[in-house]
């Protein structure tokens, strides 16, 4: 490190020094990377309480960058895009940093020195401290990553004051501005600040981490990190930034219209899955508000497009399903410009995630440890066949063959007939499920350690974790269950059963139903039958349970019985077709329905999400992108003139709807 940032460790307290006193404390594009690195390392040590943040010397916290800079450090495109990665980064740092941070300020406190005071919790300053964002007359503009943590200080009114005149004021107005926490005589700032940080770090361990966790998620729930606001190349002029580059963000210019209401919103997501399980995981993310980014590749996307039936006006309708709230871009990662394009997606992404065999990525030179050193907080799904390792990782997998490996198919369907393939591809859809909870899992660990890992599920397990009762029942015995059609390997009864005009299922799952059942059915004398008196009686004797069930359920409607049995208690259901399922009132009063108006298919419905929440309610809104819809709209938000998209779709390496269909 640097010796320019300076860290001192004084028990549970760390002090971070901007060390470069004979220039004010200037930063250098070094000093932005070295203290970004300073700080996560100490963020992620267990041991620290607080970390005071100053300049060195009495004369000045920091005027901000310097200038002189300018010439060797931003002096083209790539430089200015460099130089603006590492200040973000930097203020990605700050605003994530677990232990309280107090900025010790003496003296000057203006342009990128009070970006870094405003990211600190408390800030302690001098009677002779200045403060200001002097940057207007520079040609700069503050953007929103920058601009965020002071308007949360100050208001928005107060900070477009601050950024419209660009004067310097005194630390009296400072404090009444809300900038600084406590002004103090110049010769006791060092003292307060120490003492300041010696009472955080008195109280409980994690009592401060969780109290400036609550305190931000009180004024935004998600870190600066999260917020996905667009980066900003400081030191460029407005006119030369919008010549360079736009927002790099996937969350602001090329977001949604409205903000999405869900627990996971601010999260970006980029699906290189496609099918099934992939999807299925993503539009789960998606349902829950995060910005779901859909790869597809190049030529064709998604292999469920070209699903021919069933369609709507030519449009797949399994494509439409599984791709709702979602933007798409269409890009040929086996392309060089293609692959660059994803990276430079991948260091704004919180997740990404994929479905193909193990090796593919590996050979299109984008593993994880590749796409990691783009951004060392990436959260990567990989959704195989069979896993990551073991003798079978290197074999795809298709939903049927996981059903058949986890023996789904020996224990579905009737006894004495062939195996039978669950109706819907439950592996898929399981695989799908287990990827969303793990990566929710590892964001929620990412927040308290700043590290992204690996999330690796398979189809084939998926499917064995359906199996927690047969895989019980075997583990007891030593026996393989077979199939027993739609009863249950456990307890009797507790099947499905003939009415007179369809079928029921009836749930005699412990003694005081199955003795519900014998009154309702009129035969109480079965309660003390010995055949069917305890639950393994019944399950010994099911066959003739069933037998003598069905002869009386027969002579009435299922709606019939479904009252009686309702009446007594007894869990009780109808066997619907998937059409009385989807048009049922409870089906639509839980908002398991959803409306959408797609641009080619027109109106159309989808599955809801079976998820709810009490504040962060989540949403339906966006139907499934045409193949390359928002090709034009993401590549400008991550800083792409539109002449390099041209020439992007002329060469193949992107799509969007109108070059799709040549």
């Amino acid at each position: 490190m640097d010796a320019s940032i300076a860290v001192v460790r004084e028990g549970a307290t760390a002090t971070v020094v901007l060390n470069r006193p004979d220039k004010l404390n200037a930063l250098t594009k070094s000093m932005w990377h070295d203290l970004g690195t300073a700080i996560g390392a100490l963020s992620a040590d267990d041991d620290l309480r607080c970390i005071i943040l100053r300049g060195a010397g009495e004369k000045a916290f920091s005027p901000g960058n310097d200038i002189g800079e300018f010439a060797t450090e931003r002096a083209n495109k790539a430089q200015a895009i460099g130089y603006g990665e590492v200040m973000r980064s930097t203020a990605e740092a700050l605003a994530a940093c677990r232990h309280p941070l107090v900025a010790q300020i003496h003296g000057i406190c203006v342009g990128g020195g009070l970006e870094i005071a405003a990211l600190c919790d408390l800030r302690i300053c001098g009677e002779s401290s200045r403060f200001g964002a002097p940057i207007k007359n520079l040609g700069l503009v503050m953007a929103y990553p920058e601009m965020a943590p002071l308007v949360r200080l100050v208001g928005p009114a107060v900070a477009l004051e601050i950024l419209l005149e660009g004067r310097i004021f005194d630390a009296a107005e400072a404090k009444d501005k809300g900038l600084v926490t406590r002004v103090v005589p110049d010769e006791q700032v060092a003292a307060e600040a120490r003492a300041t940080a010696e009472r955080i770090a008195e109280g409980a361990p994690l009592a401060a981490r969780w109290h400036k966790k609550f305190a931000r998620r009180l004024d935004d729930p998600r870190p600066l990190r999260y917020r996905g606001f667009p980066r900003r190349l400081p030191g460029v002029s407005g006119k030369t930034e919008a010549e360079v580059r736009r927002p790099m963000s996937a969350g602001v210019d090329a977001s949604p219209a409205s903000k999405h209401p869900g627990p996971l919103a601010g999260m970006c997501v980029l699906e290189l899955a496609q099918i099934m399980a992939g999807p299925t995981c993503g539009a789960m993310l998606a349902d829950l508000g995060a910005d779901v980014i859909k790869i597809e590749k190049l030529p064709g996307g998604d292999d469920s497009r070209g699903y021919r039936e069933p369609r709507v006006n030519g449009v797949s309708a399994p494509f439409m399903m599984l791709n709702r709230n979602k933007r798409g871009i269409a890009l040929n990662l086996k392309h060089q410009h293609g692959r660059e394009i994803l990276l430079r997606m991948v260091r704004d992404a919180d997740v990404l995630t994929e479905n193909f065999r193990r090796d593919t990525m590996e050979k299109l030179g984008l593993s994880y440890d590749v796409l990691s050193r783009e951004n060392e907080r990436l959260i990567y799904c990989s959704i195989t066949g069979f896993g990551r390792d073991g003798p079978f990782a290197d074999k795809g997998g298709f939903d049927l063959v996981a059903q058949g490996f986890a023996g789904l198919m020996a224990i579905t369907g009737e006894p004495g007939r062939p195996p039978v393939k669950n109706g819907n591809p439950v592996s898929d859809i399981n695989a799908g499920i287990l990827a969303a909870l793990g990566i929710v899992a590892a964001y929620a660990h990412r927040f308290k350690t700043g590290r992204g890992q690996i999330v690796d599920t398979s189809l084939m397990e998926a499917a064995l974790q359906q199996t927690y009762w047969h895989a019980a029942s075997y583990f007891a015995t030593g026996q393989s269950p077979g199939p027993i059609g739609s009863a249950h390997i456990l307890t009797a009864p507790y099947q499905a059963f003939s009415a007179s005009d369809g079928f029921l299922n009836i749930g005699g799952a412990n003694q005081a139903n199955w003795e519900r059942i014998a009154d309702v059915l009129g035969h109480g004398e079965w309660r003390d039958d010995p055949r069917f008196a305890t639950n393994s009686a019944r399950m010994e004797h099911r066959e003739a349970l069933e037998s003598l069930m069905n002869a009386v359920l027969i002579t009435r409607t299922r709606d019939e019985w479904i009252a009686a049995f309702d009446a007594a208690g007894v869990p009780v259901g109808p066997v619907h077709s998937l059409a009385e399922a989807l048009a049922h009132p409870q089906t639509l009063a839980r908002g398991m329905v959803a409306d959408l108006v797609h641009p080619e298919a027109g109106a159309t419905k989808t599955i809801g999400c079976p998820i709810h929440f009490s504040l962060t309610p989540t949403r339906i809104d966006r139907p499934a992108p045409r193949l390359g819809e928002h090709t034009r709209e993401l590549l400008r938000a991550y800083g792409y003139a539109d002449t390099e998209i041209a020439d992007f779709v002329a060469a193949g390496v992107v799509a969007t709807p109108e070059s799709a269909k040549e």
